[in-house]
């Protein structure tokens, strides 16, 4: 099964939450199943992963035994190098927002080294396309607890965080 855009942009903008309290301190990575407050939803199967090393990531499950997600959003934080495809007018889903078409015309072929850069789906590229955060809105701070609070709120997750021990900064 595949995602569509329009099913994307549904997934992104329904209201959903995380039961378990998230807690940010120690190493590793943390796994947080996401659910819809509209149940029909919840056949997306998302979880929300946290990365010590700087990611936070929502993923959409297709087959637990075969344990295939498709990517949905991505953070990374001062993320390692990635590069965009080249903008091509062909490969555009009639679904997607023009800021989103614009962007991918801006950031063409643009190598991200060290920045912060959102993944963030378009068919039929998946997570092949990133931006900086600030484009979609996202606010990025220098306290990575923050940041994960401000990825749940601009995705519409509600979440209880809290802070314990040491964690990543930037």
């Amino acid at each position: 099964m595949n995602l569509t855009q329009i099913e994307f942009y549904e997934i992104i903008t329904s209201k959903k939450y995380i039961e378990k309290e998230i807690i940010t301190g120690g190493f590793g990575k943390q796994k947080y199943q996401i659910f819809f407050e509209d149940e029909y939803l919840n056949s997306f199967n998302l979880y929300l992963d946290i990365f010590t090393s700087g990611s936070i990531e929502i993923k959409h499950t297709i087959n637990k035994r075969a344990k295939k997600t498709i990517p949905i959003i991505r953070l990374d934080i001062q993320g390692h190098h990635h590069s965009n495809p080249e903008f091509n007018d062909d490969f555009i889903p009639k679904e997607l927002e023009p800021k989103i078409i614009e962007l991918m015309k801006k950031y063409s072929n643009y190598k991200f080294t060290k920045e912060n850069h959102l993944h963030y789906f378009i068919e039929p590229y998946r997570d092949k396309w990133a931006f900086p955060p600030t484009e979609i809105g996202l606010k990025i701070s220098k306290d990575f607890t923050e940041n994960i609070r401000n990825f749940c709120n601009n995705f519409n997750i509600k979440a209880t965080i809290k802070k314990e021990g040491l964690f990543w900064e930037i």
